[in-house]
């Protein structure tokens, strides 16, 4: 059984995107203001702290026994950004075949 707080997901979701955004943001406005060499750094923190959240996500959606990811986020073969963690997890493990109940608190 995972006991995880619904705010907390919502709250790292939205800043896996945000910080995403604005580490798009500072790469085109370092490119539009011609100032893209200082505007390397900012932008890969925020990027950075974007996939730094996408990986707490998928440790909160971990199965207990086995550490597997429940969230299934692939495109191709390829590990992708989360679209919906509350919405998108899965109910058995894909490994270790267990059925994991998730309760999400307030």
């Amino acid at each position: 059984m995972l006991k995880i707080s619904k705010k907390k997901v919502k709250t790292v979701y939205a800043l896996m995107y945000v910080s995403f955004f604005v580490g798009l943001a500072v790469i085109a406005a370092g490119g539009i203001f011609d100032f893209l060499w200082i505007s390397v750094i900012p932008a890969a923190v925020c990027i950075g702290i974007s996939v730094i959240c996408d990986k707490q996500l998928r440790t909160m959606f971990s199965c207990p026994k086995c550490t597997n990811c429940l969230i299934s986020a692939t495109v191709d073969g390829r590990k992708s950004f989360i679209v919906d963690p509350l919405n998108q997890y899965d109910k058995h493990c894909s490994v270790c075949g267990e059925e994991i109940n998730v309760e999400l608190s307030k």
